[in-house]
């Protein structure tokens, strides 16, 4: 049971991570907009990055996959179609990735219960906006657990969650 001084330590350390991310957010902004010049983002894509949803939030029950990578995709995608025989036709996937390679390869290949997204910005206004918006009641990180507002905002919403395929040292 943790203490109240654990309990202190850590709303410091997500305060601390929090102004760290705000402090970042214009160096941020810069990359997103030289990403878009370049032609790596577009307008859809910056949004959903700033937390917005790329289409309306199916009704139901949704389960949140976050997978950023090609390879966290492939591990996670075995999974993904497990629920989707396992649960109701009610439940719906969500699916975020964080590169454009994962995106690519994902989009227009996946059923029509699995929505897919550009993950959310690790800061708090982004990842606020995310989970207002989708509302899912199960989060599913794979394989990393280094996303520590989007864990952290995530159980302080309530979401049930999980490591799938996670690899955690010591430390």
């Amino acid at each position: 049971m943790a203490s109240r001084s654990d309990e202190l330590l850590s709303d410091l350390g997500f305060v601390s991570y929090n102004a760290m991310a705000l402090a970042l957010a214009p160096a941020t902004i810069a990359q997103l907009a030289l990403r878009h010049w370049r032609g790596e983002e577009t307008l859809a894509s910056t949004w959903q990055r700033l937390g917005g949803c790329r289409v309306r939030r199916p009704k139901g029950p949704l389960i949140w996959f976050h997978a950023l990578t090609v390879g966290e995709c492939a591990v996670a995608l075995p999974v993904v179609f497990r629920c989707l025989l396992e649960y109701n036709e009610n439940v719906r996937v969500l699916l975020t990735t964080g590169t454009p390679e994962a995106h690519a390869l994902l989009a227009g290949s996946l059923p029509r219960r699995v929505v897919l997204q550009c993950a959310p910005f690790e800061n708090a206004a982004s990842v606020t906006l995310f989970l207002r918006s989708w509302r899912p009641q199960v989060a599913v990180f794979v394989e990393s657990p280094s996303w520590p507002m989007l864990v952290e905002l995530a159980g302080r919403a309530g979401l049930r969650l999980a490591l799938l395929n996670a690899r955690m040292g010591s430390r």
